[in-house]
């Protein structure tokens, strides 16, 4: 009894989320042209994008860290996410480029060059506001001032936006 209960529910609950993201997608959205973003948790991302289109958007970002004992970081960078749907959930995919600027203490500062592609989708909860989530496959170029080879790494980023008209 309480198996065929709980695959009642299931299939209830699956089918409305199917129902209700099916609804959300048909909604018109008003198109936003610039906004702010941060990173949720992890490192802290700010990045400024901005609509050149009703599907392209590009983004400038940075990040910075300090610690007393090991010193900083200073990331500047740009996306680039073209967006394949109009609506409420927006899926996308793109590119980035970022540079990543070390300055420990008492040592000599690196400069690395990352390049990525990327794909997620920004779920708008209001025309002026959404959160998103991004998958990123990265590159890391060699830097031979410290001898690192390239490396490959994943990144999963949870953002929030907020859009000015």
């Amino acid at each position: 009894m309480k198996k065929h209960l709980i695959l009642v529910l299931s299939i209830f609950f699956l089918t409305s989320v199917m129902f209700s993201t099916a609804s959300a997608q048909k909604k018109r959205m008003p198109e936003p042209k610039v906004g702010f973003s941060s990173n949720v948790g992890g490192t802290s991302v700010i990045s400024v994008p901005f609509w050149i289109s009703k599907t392209v958007a590009i983004a400038p970002m940075f990040a910075f860290y300090k610690q007393d004992q090991w010193g900083s970081r200073f990331s500047p960078g740009v996306a680039v996410r073209v967006h394949t749907k109009p609506g409420r959930i927006r899926p996308y995919f793109g590119g980035q480029l970022m540079a990543s600027i070390l300055s420990p203490t008492g040592g000599s500062g690196s400069t690395s060059l990352n390049v990525g592609g990327l794909f997620g989708a920004d779920y708008y909860l209001h025309p002026l506001f959404s959160v998103g989530v991004e998958s990123q496959l990265n590159a890391a170029l060699e830097n031979k001032d410290v001898g690192q080879p390239l490396t490959l790494s994943t990144v999963t980023v949870v953002r929030a936006t907020v859009y000015i008209k």
